[in-house]
């Protein structure tokens, strides 16, 4: 088919010649104009990007059985193997968008394993203390945001890490505000002393 020639390239004709009344020859390839011969007794390959053929000689082979090629078996094999073909690249393309979306988010989520770094120092520098584990739960809620951008960019010119890790830097900050110091006795202002009363409940004057 003229789909598989590449660009630029001179190929034979032929991708396969059945010829059982003689030898394969090495010259064969280019009288016949095929990339593959199949004989009586041998199959040929001609490697067209090394310029090199290679003769296999089948009686080696250990066979349960002998099979004798006719054109309707070969046609009928041929029709089977492009009907499988077309079978697989449907079903592959089916099965090809959900592929893709999980390899997309196993991606994200391997690449959280260092932005969790980054949520839980930006949440202990805000006064939040955290374990890991639960810096890269909160950074899963934080992704819609930064894959929003990186859907973006990605579509436009090219994914940018450095942005990604910076819009999620910046929600860590929103979701994770600074907190007030906790009061301890040596932080606690003290309280003025209340005035003494007198027998009237009214504050006694000096």
């Amino acid at each position: 088919p003229s789909a598989w020639k590449p660009a630029g390239k001179d190929v034979p004709q032929n991708l396969l010649v059945i010829d059982t009344t003689r030898p394969i020859e090495v010259a064969a390839f280019d009288q016949k104009g095929t990339v593959i011969i199949l004989g009586q007794h041998e199959l040929g390959y001609r490697d067209i990007e090394k310029g090199e053929s290679r003769i296999y000689d089948l009686r080696h082979q250990k066979w349960t059985q002998n099979i004798t090629i006719t054109k309707d078996l070969f046609e009928n094999l041929t029709n089977k193997g492009f009907s499988l073909i077309r079978l697989a690249l449907f079903i592959g393309m089916l099965v090809l968008p959900f592929f893709l979306y999980a390899m997309f988010w196993i991606g994200y989520l391997i690449s959280l394993l260092f932005g969790a770094l980054i949520v839980w120092a930006i949440a202990k520098l805000n006064g939040h203390t955290m374990t890991y584990g639960r810096a890269y739960r909160a950074g899963v809620f934080l992704l819609p945001l930064p894959l929003f951008y990186d859907w973006l960019v990605t579509a436009a010119h090219g994914r940018t890490p450095l942005i990604f890790s910076l819009i999620l830097a910046i929600m860590a900050f929103i979701n994770f505000p600074r907190t007030p110091a906790p009061v301890t006795p040596e932080t606690k202002p003290e309280e003025p002393t209340p005035e003494p009363k007198n027998a009237e409940g009214t504050e006694k004057k000096q």
